[in-house]
């Protein structure tokens, strides 16, 4: 009986100590104080807040089971510097209901839980250390109790008139100490410890909590600092639009369209000088329509309404439900026709002659080949469109110039359409082929759901897997081992269809090493960050923190193991305590140009030892609307916004001291010792900031420029 009871407590131990460690990852835990300033001598309250991933409820601090129940949320100091406990813990907004496993009335939240402990503040430098004992439960994975260590510093007001009890600034903390068996404030702990442990708290620069960033001042290091995106990143943009344009001729929508082109002109133009005239109005209606649509997208995107757009889960899932339909239509699922109503009424139109009869012969065009183009010129569009209307007009043009350029040929010499090759079987390859590499491109979308809400379900080896599996179809395929609807039948394979069958297995296989945590610089903007890849060989371990552990830390990351902060103020007394310039990176869960500058230029050695060594790094991620902020916390914003997120909360930071919302964007600042008060933080931009450009060389002109300008500072 004793063995088996012994055995029982082995696989209990086992298996508390696996989803122990899974469990600690499912919470978050913030801590503050209401008000935010306090003043000496009048109360105010500890705030607990726990933030839970889906599914995970916690406990409040009722008990309805007569101690037969779960482990209530309960709270121990071992440290309480400035301030006396006045009540008892309680948990706020939770619901009360009864538990069938229990037996018994419970009280448990999900998603934000709340916990307020009542205090009186006695002294200038409040300091709050110990732990909070609690419970988390997940169906799936049964109830777990765990705890939390915290130490927090928080700042209080003094009043002009003061109790003479609360006149005097409380020097010793063992009076006030309740002490916790264990901890490092046990019977064995000398004076000397208590001493170092209260100069260590009052160096950790803690700045009072505030709503709003009226205490926070940059001033910038010139009227014009962003660097606009390289011209050769703009270039590739353009390059590529023009090849997707040349690609979507061939497609079986669109091919066929030539020859009905050529007949067209023939039958209105008698002359061959009409008919070149008619062919160049022909192709510049088509380039227009098509940038106009790049302009109006460019125009009325936003910036804000646009990064809002690509982290909302509701249009990430229907852009992945487009590609996805997009891409079974592609491969002879079936097949996608615009309504015969529009596209009769358009042929109406273009039967009338003229100029305006040609004009809307390229409407027709573009309607007709909307099956092929769409999910292409969409790609071009959601790639481009940041924003910034420069982009999306010179890419649209490049796209529409390379469409529009054999129709507009052909057009001017009709002879040149004897020497095309005759629609067939290989048309329908190509459709099959673009199907397979729409379905891929369909995953950044999940992928992009799966980072806002941190579901954890498309990780970065699943999304690898994927992409080997459809490009290892895509080889089979053309090597002619499997066939689609729609398909002829192959005698023989084309030296074209076999060198792109070549180049898909390669591909494949190149891929295979991002199993293991490869890098795959070139396509990190597509695929998910390599923190969510749960094995990467030779990834280092957690390490100590630059000044403390970093809020946010449980859901937040940056790249390459630095060491940095997520939270502004934090940041702020962390480069003020090490005296060190702030590197501020302003970035986002689903900002493909950020993941991309951390492969291809943060992995540079060079770079990442100035990083690690000679900044603090503050990653503001602007896109991260899960986390809630505490209500004392809110505001609205200068331009009438409610702002409730702490993602929202870093997007007005970046728009209201930056003037600027692209992603992602660099500032390196150093605090004013000179310029600063109790009330007003001053930060001193020591660069221009920089914005995407994967050029590595300017990018550490840009880091030792600043580290330059940092020491003449404050000298």
């Amino acid at each position: 009986m004793r063995k088996l009871k012994n055995t029982g407590f082995i696989l209990y131990f086992l298996f508390a100590t696996i989803i122990g460690s899974k469990a600690q990852d499912q919470i978050a835990w913030q801590i503050n104080i209401e008000p935010l300033s306090p003043k000496i001598g009048e109360k105010a309250t500890l705030v607990f807040e726990a933030t839970l991933k889906p599914l995970w409820h916690i406990y409040g601090t009722e008990d309805g089971c007569n101690g037969m129940g779960p482990l209530l949320t309960e709270i121990k100091l071992s440290q309480k510097t400035g301030f006396e406990v006045v009540g008892k813990l309680k948990s706020i907004g939770f619901s009360k209901h009864k538990d069938e496993s229990f037996g018994c009335d419970v009280v448990d939240k999900s998603g934000k839980a709340r916990f307020e402990l009542p205090i009186k503040i006695v002294s200038k430098e409040v300091n709050a250390k110990g732990q909070l004992d609690f419970m988390v439960c997940k169906d799936e994975f049964g109830c777990l109790p765990l705890d939390h260590l915290f130490n927090k510093t928080f700042s209080a007001q003094e009043t002009q008139t003061l109790p003479s009890s609360n006149s005097k600034i409380v020097e010793e903390t063992k009076s006030n100490v309740a002490i916790i068996p264990g901890s490092s404030l046990d019977s064995s702990t000398s004076k000397r410890d208590l001493k170092n442990t209260k100069n260590e708290v009052k160096n950790s620069c803690d700045l009072p909590r505030k709503a709003g960033w009226n205490d926070i001042e940059v001033v910038r290091y010139l009227d014009k600092t962003k660097v606009n995106e390289s011209w050769g990143e703009i270039l590739w943009f353009i390059l590529g639009a023009f090849l997707a344009g040349l690609v979507t001729v061939f497609t079986p929508c669109v091919f066929p369209m030539l020859p009905m082109t050529v007949t067209f002109f023939t039958k209105k133009n008698k002359t061959k000088g009409g008919a070149i005239k008619q062919a160049l109005i022909y192709g510049l209606s088509i380039v227009f329509i098509y940038t106009a649509f790049g302009v109006i997208v460019g125009k009325t995107f936003g910036e804000e309404f646009v990064n809002e757009l690509s982290v909302n889960w509701v249009v990430n899932l229907v852009f992945f439900i487009i590609f996805v339909v997009f891409a079974l239509s592609f491969m002879g699922m079936f097949e996608i026709t615009l309504p015969n109503g529009l596209v009769n009424s358009v042929d109406a139109q273009a039967d009338k002659g003229g100029y305006l009869g040609t004009f809307f012969m390229a409407f027709a065009l573009v309607l007709v080949s909307f099956s092929c183009t769409g999910p292409i010129v969409g790609s071009i569009i959601i790639l481009a469109a940041n924003g910034d209307w420069l982009i999306p007009t010179f890419t649209m043009l490049s796209f529409s110039i390379a469409f529009a350029l054999p129709f507009t040929i052909s057009a001017m010499f009709p002879s040149i359409l004897s020497k095309l090759p005759k629609s067939g079987g290989w048309l329908n390859s190509i459709k099959v082929v673009l199907g397979l590499l729409e379905l891929a491109l369909s995953l950044k979308f999940l992928s992009q759901i799966d980072q806002v809400k941190d579901l954890g379900i498309l990780d970065r080896e699943v999304f690898i897997v994927i992409w080997i599996a459809i490009f290892l179809i895509i080889a089979i395929y053309l090597f002619g081992k499997i066939k689609f609807p729609h398909d002829s039948e192959i005698e023989r394979i084309s030296v074209p269809r076999g060198i792109l069958g070549i180049a898909s297995l390669s591909f494949a296989i190149y891929l295979l090493p991002g199993l293991w945590g490869a890098p795959l610089k070139s396509f990190a903007g597509i695929f998910p960050p390599i923190h969510t890849q749960d094995f990467v060989l030779g990834k280092e371990g957690e390490g100590e923190f630059l000044c403390e552990k970093p809020m946010y830390g449980e859901s937040l990351h940056i790249a390459h193991d630095i060491k940095g902060y997520f939270d502004v103020r934090q940041a702020i007394c962390c480069a003020k305590t090490q005296n060190k310039p702030l590197f501020i990176d302003f970035t986002g869960k689903t900002c493909s140009n950020c993941r991309l500058m951390e492969q291809k230029v943060w992995s540079d050695p060079r770079v990442l030892k100035l990083l690690k060594e000679d900044f603090v790094v503050l990653s503001l991620y602007t896109d991260y609307n899960l986390i809630e902020l505490l209500e004392a916390e809110k505001y609205t914003s200068t331009s009438g916004r409610e702002i409730s997120t702490l993602g929202k909360s870093l997007q007005d930071f970046q728009k209201s001291k930056f003037n600027e919302l692209t992603l992602p964007m660099y500032s390196i600042v150093g605090y004013d010792v000179k310029k600063s008060t109790g009330e007003k933080i001053v930060l001193t931009e020591l660069e221009k900031t920089h914005a995407y450009n994967a050029d590595v060389e300017d990018y550490l002109t840009f880091l030792q420029n600043a580290k330059a300008n940092f020491n003449q500072l404050n000298k």
